[in-house]
């Protein structure tokens, strides 16, 4: 992707590969589940050095404040590299740890399959994140469970699954959590 030169802004997902255009449809699914209309910040948890979810995420929706987080600094450099390529100025990438970052000003978080641990992510961002934040975490299914954390199966008690997405063949789908109702 770096090496197309391009006039102005573009969508991203047109100039994706076969295997990256098949991990930007497959969370297609997500637009059906969360509301992206009034999101003013996003964060990816485990962006990955090619982050097709926020680069739809980019495409589909106007929310000015797209934050994509990584522990590896190869990940994150490559991110970067790309927002500066294609002009994303509504997208940032950093270093972080999911289970420090602050998720205080987020309104949406998701998180990626391969984000570990990811129960303690996940309880981060109950600590942090807005009562009525949405949440988005790719879990694994099938045999998926072999190479990757799943949130659903330790999930945090003050959270509960509200809806999942369809696997995929890559052995995951996006589990969608709210908290829970507390009683008085």
């Amino acid at each position: 992707m770096l090496r197309r030169r391009l006039n102005g802004p573009v969508e991203l997902g047109p100039l994706l590969g076969k295997t990256g255009r098949r991990d930007y449809d497959r969370v297609s699914d997500m637009f059906q589940n969360i509301d992206f209309s009034d999101c003013s910040r996003l964060v990816m948890v485990g962006c990955g050095a090619s982050p097709v979810s926020i680069f739809q995420i980019h495409d589909r929706t106007e929310i000015p404040d797209i934050l994509a987080i990584d522990v590896a600094p190869y990940a994150i450099e490559r991110v970067r590299a790309l927002i500066e390529h294609f002009g994303l100025s509504r997208m940032r990438a950093e270093v972080c740890d999911g289970r420090e970052f602050d998720y205080g000003r987020a309104e949406i978080v998701l998180v990626a399959n391969m984000v570990s641990p990811k129960a303690a992510v996940v309880s981060r961002i109950a600590d942090t994140a807005p009562l009525a934040a949405q949440i988005a975490v790719r879990d694994p299914c099938g045999l998926g469970v072999l190479w990757a954390d799943s949130a659903s199966q330790t999930l945090d008690p003050r959270l509960e699954v509200i809806g999942k997405g369809h696997p995929g063949l890559s052995l995951s789908r996006d589990i969608y959590i709210k908290r829970r109702v507390q009683e008085s």
